[in-house]
């Protein structure tokens, strides 16, 4: 016969054992289960299968043609105007929204354009550069921060667009 845990010792417990006839299986536990399994498997048909999204293509002078025309006249140039007119509450939001379309979306298309792997792995470094320099802008923003915000979000603008331009002369020549 088994010991009582210590719990049970403590609390002053009466044990609890089955007996041979109620004792669970392993081995028929392990089959109920299994057959459960495959029985679901079937009636699923199987696993649904998920289709990830890839990028299109973009040629790699037509790629740095686009980031130059972000840095030129849009998102940078829309986001040091939020920061001009310290409409924090939509810098928040575009920020976010911005690493997604911008960093994530046309930057990475770029650097994966390139066909020198040096210039490709500078250009995903710098990517990840341009992901704190927009938390730098977005963290300005934020309301505990609203007291030193401008000069914050000024300076990591300047910096975003420093590196934004050192990302453009990785572009290979023609």
């Amino acid at each position: 016969m088994r010991r009582p845990t210590r719990a049970q010792a403590r609390d002053g417990e009466e044990p609890f054992y089955f007996d041979d006839e109620t004792a669970p299986n392993r081995r028929e536990f392990l089959v109920t289960t299994f057959s459960a399994g495959m029985a679901a498997c079937a009636l699923t048909d199987g696993a649904v299968p998920v289709l990830a999204k890839e990028l299109p293509t973009v040629e790699v002078h037509e790629g740095f043609a686009l980031v130059r025309k972000e840095l030129e006249s849009g998102g940078v140039v829309e986001l040091a105007r939020m920061v001009e007119d310290e409409d924090w509450e939509q810098i928040l939001e575009f920020t976010k929204l911005y690493d997604l379309s911008f960093r994530k979306l046309s930057l990475k298309q770029c650097a994966n354009a390139l066909t020198d792997k040096t210039a490709q792995d500078k250009a995903n470094e710098i990517r990840s550069t341009i992901t704190f320099d927009l938390i730098a802008v977005n963290k300005a923003a934020r309301p505990q921060y609203r007291a030193v915000a401008k000069p914050a979000a000024e300076k990591a603008m300047e910096v975003l667009k420093a590196d934004i331009s050192q990302f453009l002369a990785l572009e290979p020549a023609v």
